[in-house]
């Protein structure tokens, strides 16, 4: 009966959360409900309340300004400071400005009497064209780390050579490793990219000069040698160029036998009898054309239009084609002609 007294007599006076917070509950059960002591001294049976954050003295407007200016001072004074030690101190990149050459052979690639004359032939390059090729031979472990400790770093690299933009600057990086399956690699820049270079250009020049067969018959200085050679002649094209310049052997080869397997089945589609819709042999020609007009001309023709200026392999493989249709649409009469006995002919069968 006193405590629902004492709760409903304070109720009036002060906010029921106040009340809440102010009641308490011994261990034996009796309530103690202190007196506040009110602003202005007062007693009150209002619960004591916390003063609001601007009551304190130490947030009074008087004692927070100063405080606000001495910390405005202080950070002005340490900016000032900190430009002052920029302003004194020597830019960075003007102590690890150093040269390198422009080809850093670490793992004794190039012959000592033929170095000179390749980097003379970069440097003209470069003077002629804009163009810097540069070149970087080392040897790796199985855990791509260098083994030579002396080799510079990417970063040293770039500053060594004056790569400074590597989307925007002219310039093409031979590595060479001769510990790799392949031993050439390629960094370019995108300018090199799309003005003169296209990706699938160092593609095949990798897969030339680079693979194990090449090398093992002609040495890593004749493949780094021989890439030097197709980037300057390319690099000074205007239109630069989509594939490397020349016609290895072994495409050369590959040219020929596509044009002579795409002149049989043109001379085995001219054979047939015109059946049905056909009135002619030669419509059987126009039928079959997309299986050896994509040998012979695809495959026959445009690796070699697009890799030499030469006349002899076009001839050549154009020649190939039309005497392997005429040989295959007349096949019994050639072979009477160089002595041969046919037992039968397709009509028969």
């Amino acid at each position: 009966f006193f405590l629902s007294t004492e709760i409903s007599h304070n109720s009036h006076r002060c906010r029921r959360s106040h009340d809440m917070q102010a009641l308490r509950v011994s261990p034996r059960g009796v309530r103690h409900v202190p007196r506040a002591v009110t602003e202005n001294g007062s007693r009150s049976g209002c619960p004591a309340r916390p003063l609001p954050c601007h009551a304190h003295p130490e947030n009074h407007p008087a004692h927070r300004k100063p405080r606000e200016k001495l910390g405005s001072i202080l950070a002005s004074l340490s900016l000032a400071a900190l430009s002052l030690s920029l302003s004194l101190s020597p830019p960075s990149h003007a102590m690890e400005t150093f040269t390198l050459a422009p080809i850093e052979d670490f793992a004794k690639v190039v012959p000592k009497e033929a170095k000179a004359g390749l980097e003379s032939q970069i440097e003209r390059l470069e003077k002629d064209t804009g163009y810097k090729v540069r070149v970087l031979t080392q040897f790796r472990d199985t855990a791509g780390g260098r083994q030579n400790s002396n080799v510079p770093t990417s970063s040293e690299l770039k500053v060594g050579w004056d790569i400074r933009d590597e989307l925007n600057d002219l310039y093409v990086v031979i590595f060479v490793d001769p510990s790799a399956p392949n031993v050439l690699g390629f960094s370019f820049s995108k300018a090199v990219q799309v003005e003169k270079l296209p990706r699938p250009f160092f593609t095949e020049l990798q897969s030339r000069y680079g693979n194990l067969f090449y090398v093992r018959d002609n040495g890593e200085y004749s493949g780094l040698r021989e890439s030097i050679n197709a980037l300057d002649v390319c690099i000074r094209r205007e239109n630069g160029c989509q594939v490397p310049p020349g016609l290895p052997d072994e495409q050369r080869g590959f040219t020929l036998l596509c044009s002579a397997l795409g002149g049989g089945i043109l001379g085995a589609s001219l054979r047939l009898d015109p059946v049905g819709f056909v009135r002619q042999r030669w419509v059987y020609g126009l039928l079959f054309s997309p299986l050896w007009f994509s040998l012979s001309i695809s495959y026959g023709l445009g690796p070699v239009m697009s890799r030499t200026d030469a006349v002899e392999p076009i001839v050549v493989n154009l020649g190939t084609t039309a005497l392997a249709a005429l040989l295959v649409a007349n096949y019994k009469a050639a072979a009477e002609k160089i002595g041969l006995t046919v037992s039968g002919t397709i009509d028969d069968d």
